[in-house]
């Protein structure tokens, strides 16, 4: 999947931002990538500077937000009021196609009401 540089909502630029993770290991370097310009939608991209392998990305409307983990194979979908996720479900993973973000969403709520 290719970092995208737009929002696929709204299509503004996205705000870069560097995040240093340390961990016992070695520390990660990653970029987050999201959209701040509208109060409608979230966009978030996170992914390593070195091998651009993106962590994940979340996908937020005003009902639902679905957070995609590709290195883990699944979707996690929730109320979009539920901090702590907890009333969240798996979807499994597929590779969304953000050209038309609305029907993404339609799809992905639609998973959550047959899950």
């Amino acid at each position: 999947m290719v970092i995208p540089v737009k929002c696929p909502a709204c299509n503004a630029y996205l705000l870069n931002k560097p995040i240093v993770l340390d961990s016992v290991w070695k520390k990660h370097s990653l970029w987050l990538k999201e959209c701040q310009t509208k109060i409608d939608h979230k966009y978030v991209i996170t992914y390593d500077i070195n091998s651009n392998v993106i962590i994940y990305f979340l996908i937020s409307d005003r009902k639902n937000k679905f957070i995609f983990k590709p290195s883990e194979n699944h979707i996690l979908a929730s109320k979009d009021n539920d901090k702590k996720n907890k009333n969240s479900i798996y979807i499994p993973y597929f590779e969304p196609d953000f050209s038309n973000l609305q029907s993404l969403l339609k799809k992905l709520n639609t998973y959550l009401i047959f899950s």
